[in-house]
């Protein structure tokens, strides 16, 4: 599978819908098709995640996008419901 959709705005999507290119401002869903599962690089050390690439793409419709970190959670975002 194929998945080079740099500097394709506009272009197909694996799945068939417009893909855009979302890099730049940090997400944690395609505001394409609303699919929050990501493609990313991570780096692992000791069978664990130790980072990740920021760089990323929608998992479901392919559209170019910046996966999030924790620095860039929202102000007032609610961590812990039970609380």
């Amino acid at each position: 599978m194929n998945h080079d959709h740099q500097g394709q705005s506009g272009s197909q999507g694996s799945q068939g819908s417009d893909t855009i290119d979302q890099r730049g401002i940090p997400t944690n869903a395609c505001v394409v098709c609303g699919g929050n599962v990501m493609v990313v690089k991570v780096v692992f050390e000791d069978y664990e995640i130790a980072g990740y690439l920021l760089d990323a793409e929608c998992a479901d419709c392919g559209s170019l996008l910046t996966a999030p970190c924790p620095l860039d959670r929202p102000e007032g975002h609610i961590e812990d419901w039970n609380n």
